[in-house]
């Protein structure tokens, strides 16, 4: 795209995906102690927002912007709805379940090549 037909909010746009990606990290940070450890208490009261921002990261690769049309759309909805899911009930078996969504997407691109 060039440089004249980039809009502003096109230009946000490009600037979002970054931005919720390190909202996401930085949701999991440890803001008192230094030592970088989050206890399985901690990650519990985070786990909401950590992965609201994740949901949005893997939401925002559905715009047309962002798609390239990879064949990813029927591995990114469900994980979406699996962070989602996530973020409401705060469930530990849910982030296996999401797991298992990754090792779908990871042997699709190996075994397939796509």
């Amino acid at each position: 795209m060039a440089r004249e037909d980039h809009s502003y909010v096109s230009y946000l746009l490009d600037l979002s995906g970054p931005f919720l990606l390190l909202l996401a990290v930085n949701s999991l940070v440890k803001d008192d102690n230094h030592d970088g450890i989050v206890d399985r208490n901690e990650f519990h009261t985070r786990m909401r927002l950590t992965y609201s921002f994740m949901a949005a990261f893997v939401a925002l690769h559905l715009l047309p912007q962002f798609r390239n049309d990879d064949g990813n759309f029927l591995i990114r909805v469900p994980a979406i709805l699996v962070l989602a899911a996530i973020a409401i009930f705060r469930k530990d078996w849910m982030v296996y379940v999401l797991g298992v969504i990754w090792l779908i997407s990871f042997l699709k691109h190996v075994l397939i090549g796509l």
